[in-house]
């Protein structure tokens, strides 16, 4: 479902149901590079988010790709402690 730079960790959740069905869902990786989430559609919308305990923050749209069963998001150094957030 999600893949990313070789060696990095990879992280995902949603809000409810499970990943292949969600409205919203979540990703990220330990390291800068190439996110690709093999997904149902293309979604609506691609942000970099702030999660924290206290509610989330969207920082800004990111710039992605698609093709017929994924999305690819290209992450900076500066963005990989923050949530890609995917909704349909």
């Amino acid at each position: 479902m999600l893949s990313g730079p070789d060696g990095s960790y990879l992280y995902a959740y949603c809000d409810e149901g499970d990943l292949s069905a969600s409205e919203r869902l979540a990703f990220k990786c330990e390291k800068p590079g190439l996110l690709r989430l093999h997904c149902r559609s293309r979604p609506k919308a691609v942000t970099l988010t702030e999660v924290t305990p206290h509610g989330t923050k969207e920082l800004t749209e990111l710039r992605w790709s698609s093709s017929q069963n994924y999305i690819e998001v290209h992450i900076q150094p500066t963005q990989q402690s923050y949530w890609v957030v995917a909704r349909w």
